[in-house]
């Protein structure tokens, strides 16, 4: 196996270092997909696919990936909601609207302190939290509806770069979105080769 925290070590040939970053995203690929609980995958994406509105947060490396799987809601002409400062996520759980909301927080530690209060605002408002985490002590999993653990890979204080955790969570991401489109498929096809645009374009 590949180490998590450091994959390769010191005065490593560049080929090597090359070879063990392919090697340990492929060992964190399927480490997670192993854990996965597809049943509990299935439920989330339809809580996803039958909300109005989407409500993504998470900070560092989680936001990057909370903003990769806003794009591809987009795609899908869903509304996605996602502030880049912790100050502004944190306001946002306290909008109160008529619409269908679930809240969708990603967090591979669970640490920071503006995650714990958002949490708590989201769950005050009744709003359903989806939590896509690691380690089984984050303290934000209390409060989540749904809680999709990948494998515990990466050390907080030892780890290089969040090589196996972020690939970890790409996948859930990814799976999940997969579902979203798997739903609707005939009109996402068409929605994602431009054939609707298209449509609207003539029918204008």
């Amino acid at each position: 196996r590949i180490e998590d925290n450091l994959p390769f070590a010191k005065d490593a040939p560049t080929e090597t270092i090359g070879k063990s970053i392919l090697d340990l995203s492929i060992q964190s690929l399927i480490d997670t997909y192993d854990h996965l609980d597809f049943k509990q995958l299935e439920k989330v994406a339809h809580m996803l696919h039958q909300s109005q509105h989407v409500m993504l947060y998470g900070t560092g490396q989680s936001l990057i990936l909370a903003q990769d799987f806003q794009y591809k809601l987009y795609r899908l002409h869903r509304s996605a909601q996602l502030d880049n400062q912790t100050g502004f996520q944190h306001m946002t759980a306290f909008i109160d609207n008529d619409i269908k909301r679930v809240a969708l927080m990603i967090s591979y530690y669970g640490q920071g302190a503006e995650n714990i209060k958002i949490i708590k605002s989201l769950k005050k408002n009744n709003i359903p939290i989806i939590l896509i985490t690691g380690p089984k002590n984050n303290p934000l999993i209390p409060y989540a509806h749904e809680v999709i653990q990948v494998p515990s890979q990466e050390e907080l204080t030892k780890k290089m770069t969040s090589y196996s955790s972020r690939t970890a969570i790409q996948l859930v991401l990814d799976i999940l979105f997969a579902l979203i489109f798997s739903y609707d498929y005939d009109y996402n096809q068409k929605l994602v080769s431009g054939k609707i645009w298209l449509q609207e374009m003539i029918n204008a």
